[in-house]
C-alpha cells in the first residue's frame, strides 16, 4: 500500500487469537471515493478488511458500498499486493453482487473465528497406524 494511506488511530497489535496471531490497524483510510474499511487485519498472514454493520441498510447502500470496494482493488492502493478478504459482520445479509472481491458474511467476529477453527480440524487427516503383533 503507498504513502496515501492514513491511519486515524494506529494499533499495530498482535494479540493470539483461538492459536491465531493477528495484526490490526483500526480505521483505516484511503483516497476520497474508495472504501473505508472499520479495520485492516492479518489472520494468518491472510489480509483482511472488517466492516462492521451496526444498521440495516438498503440493497441498493450496499450495491454503492461493494462498488468502492472495487473500486479500492484496482486503486494504486493494492498493486504490490493481494486485495484483503472482507469479513462484514452484521446480522443481516446481503446480496453480494460482486465477482471481483472476496465477502464473507457472519453475525460477529467469535461466529467467523469459530469457523476458522472448524475448518482447521476438518484440515487434519487421521494418521495411519500400522501395529505388528507377535
Amino acid at each position: 500500500m503507498n504513502n496515501e494511506k492514513r491511519i486515524h488511530q494506529e494499533n499495530h497489535s498482535k494479540v493470539p487469537e483461538n492459536n491465531y496471531e493477528l495484526e490490526s490497524e483500526a480505521e483505516t483510510e484511503y483516497d476520497k471515493g474508495l472504501a473505508e474499511p472499520d479495520v485492516f487485519t492479518k489472520i494468518k498472514n491472510v489480509p483482511s478488511f472488517i466492516e462492521v454493520q451496526r444498521n440495516l441498510y438498503s440493497q441498493k447502500v450496499m450495491d454503492k458500498k461493494m462498488k468502492r470496494y472495487e473500486a479500492l482493488k484496482y486503486s494504486d492502493e493494492f498493486i504490490d499486493g493481494d486485495f484483503p478478504v472482507i469479513i462484514m459482520v452484521s446480522e443481516a445479509k446481503y446480496k453480494i453482487n460482486s465477482d471481483d472481491i472476496n465477502v464473507v458474511q457472519v453475525s460477529s467476529i467469535n461466529e467467523f473465528m469459530n469457523s476458522i477453527n472448524m475448518r482447521k480440524k476438518e484440515d487434519v487427516k487421521p494418521r495411519e497406524v500400522s501395529v505388528k503383533i507377535g
